[in-house]
């Protein structure tokens, strides 16, 4: 029998172990990890044992709150012990995603958008970022067809007059836009690419079909509009 710990006022689901009915909170609790990483694992067939003796995971020592952080970068468990070993602290391992790599005194930002490398150091990023261009705002700006050199040089804050009674602030707003775009780019293309899968004879076969016998049948009666073209090219219902 499993020896968990006793969740007050616990509403996770519950679940029938080899006889012993346990929850997602007392599993997460016992293991460490978050509830949501729990219905994952439970999700991918991981046995409910080997979920809270997880040595591999429990190794690092993560607290709960660390964990999330894992969680929310989707980082593996072997690339937070690769940057702890390349010198890294475990605050700046857990805050960077997958895309940074190497050494503490080297780390770079690596990427690759419309055929372009894109990598920057992370020292290098760390004052764009001052005048508002992240990597995000980098990564956009060459989808949409700027030289790496151009994504990294054009400004993004609002020039003030040292006359006007204003401070020099970040145009947090085009940043927004941008961050915004560049997601719904992503779901238009998640979108367009399941639509061709799921339908590829929609771009290979002509969609272009001639009018039936029924379908002549029903635009002869009055209750069906039907348009007609007059002499100028203009299309009008009759």
């Amino acid at each position: 029998m499993l020896e968990l710990p006793e969740i007050h006022n616990d509403r996770t689901k519950k679940i029938d172990y080899k006889g012993q009915t346990v929850s997602i909170a007392q599993i997460a609790e016992a293991s460490g990890f978050s509830k949501n990483t729990v219905r994952k694992k439970l999700k991918q067939g991981v046995d409910i044992k080997e979920i809270i003796n997880d040595t591999y995971h429990k190794r690092l020592k993560l607290t709960k709150e660390q964990i999330k952080k894992k969680d929310r970068k989707a980082l593996t468990l072997s690339t937070i012990e690769e940057r702890l070993a390349n010198g890294w602290s475990i605050d700046l391992a857990l805050e960077l995603s997958s895309q940074y790599v190497g050494s503490v005194d080297n780390i770079v930002f690596k990427s690759k958008i419309r055929g372009i490398d894109i990598e920057i150091p992370y020292k290098q990023l760390l004052e764009l970022e001052k005048v508002g261009i992240t990597a995000s705002v980098i990564g956009l700006r060459v989808s949409k067809g700027m030289t790496l050199e151009q994504a990294m040089t054009k400004p993004v804050v609002k020039d003030i007059n040292p006359h006007e009674q204003e401070t020099l602030i970040v145009n947090y707003e085009e940043i927004d836009e941008i961050n915004e775009r560049l997601t719904e780019a992503g779901v238009r293309r998640y979108r367009e690419e399941r639509l061709r899968k799921s339908k590829p004879h929609l771009r290979t076969v002509p969609q272009n079909h001639e009018l039936s016998d029924y379908g002549r049948y029903l635009m002869s009666r009055s209750g069906i509009a039907r348009v007609k073209t007059d002499l100028y090219g203009n299309v009008q219902f009759i």
